[in-house]
């Protein structure tokens, strides 16, 4: 088991109340009746060429303009740019019959749905540290509309900083987005690229908050000593090693089979869905080994539709982040 691997990916919601008190607050800048955003409708960007500025951007999957993916880039057009997720931003455009109007843009190809909250924010800061002044604006198809979750009508564009580094494949290396996958706009002619640089992304290293090993029920059935490394936490290795049963006979919740070299005490910790963590409560050793060994017992009392797969197991040594190599709501051994 990779114990340092990339996460599995997660369905958080999105921040909805902040995106969409924004969005309202925003669109109410718009005309009563106007289903567009902010007062501008997407046909209106048929208007964009006079604002258009030559450029030569390269990049490693192209971009989608007027529905064909095109690499390099030869016009773009400037605008400043307010993040909302890493997936989502407002610009408003600095030239031409519509400088200073906004456009709500879904950055094309991308998605921000299981996206840590930590990730998510640096994704946001990095937009808004790296694009907010001046960068530039591609769009996918003006004719084609994209309505967003929260409220809002808006187009799939591209963003490139004035030094020709694309916004959207930049989050992408960085793990701060997702692949959408989708077909929206010509969305599909950069799933695969777009698919590949995302696996490129570093593992995210996540960090629970610590639970004093003492206050986790530990009790004197565990021994002195010291435990395994991190990496002996493997599933797979046969009797006595790790097991996790989603569905326990005594309470029908999770509960996580340490193999049995865990023999000093130790806590483990499972992230919820919702954000945070919940703690495992010790409850002895049972399940012998084929040495005759038993295994430490940790159980949760929250369901397993309420945990993403990602545990951190703790002990006076060592902290060790892993996730589990299957569904977290099957048997996993």
């Amino acid at each position: 088991m990779d114990l340092n691997g990339s996460y599995m990916k997660t369905k958080h919601n999105i921040s909805l109340i902040l995106i969409t008190s924004l969005l309202l607050f925003l669109a109410s800048c718009a005309q009563d009746g106007d289903d567009s955003f902010f007062g501008i409708d997407s046909g209106d960007l048929n208007d964009e060429a006079s604002s258009l500025q030559s450029v030569n951007f390269s990049t490693s999957c192209g971009v989608v303009s007027n529905a064909l993916l095109t690499n390099p880039v030869t016009q773009a057009e400037l605008v400043s740019v307010q993040a909302v997720n890493t997936d989502l931003v407002i610009v408003t455009r600095m030239s031409g019959d519509q400088a200073g109007n906004q456009q709500l843009i879904s950055l094309h190809g991308l998605d921000s749905d299981g996206i840590s909250d930590s990730r998510r924010q640096e994704g946001v800061n990095f937009i808004s540290e790296s694009a907010s002044f001046n960068a530039f604006l591609v769009v996918a198809d003006p004719a084609c509309s994209v309505r967003v979750d929260g409220g809002g009508l808006g187009v799939a564009g591209q963003l490139f900083l004035t030094n020709g580094v694309s916004v959207n494949e930049e989050l992408l290396t960085r793990g701060l987005a997702f692949s959408s996958g989708g077909s929206e706009c010509g969305a599909n002619l950069l799933s695969s690229c777009y698919s590949t640089l995302e696996a490129q992304a570093p593992a995210e290293v996540f960090t629970a908050p610590v639970v004093p090993i003492a206050d986790n029920n530990i009790n004197d059935s565990f021994s002195s000593g010291s435990n395994p490394p991190c990496s002996s936490l493997a599933f797979g290795d046969g009797r006595g090693g790790d097991l996790w049963l989603a569905e326990s006979e005594s309470n029908g919740r999770p509960v996580y089979l340490l193999n049995s070299g865990w023999q000093a005490p130790a806590s483990v910790q499972a992230e919820l869905t919702s954000g945070g963590f919940t703690d495992a409560e010790f409850t002895g050793f049972a399940n012998p080994d084929a040495d005759g060994r038993l295994r430490p017992h940790f159980r949760f009392s929250r369901d397993c539709t309420e945990l993403t797969g990602r545990l951190v197991v703790r002990d006076a040594n060592q902290t060790c982040n892993i996730t589990l190599p299957g569904d977290v709501c099957s048997r996993i051994d």
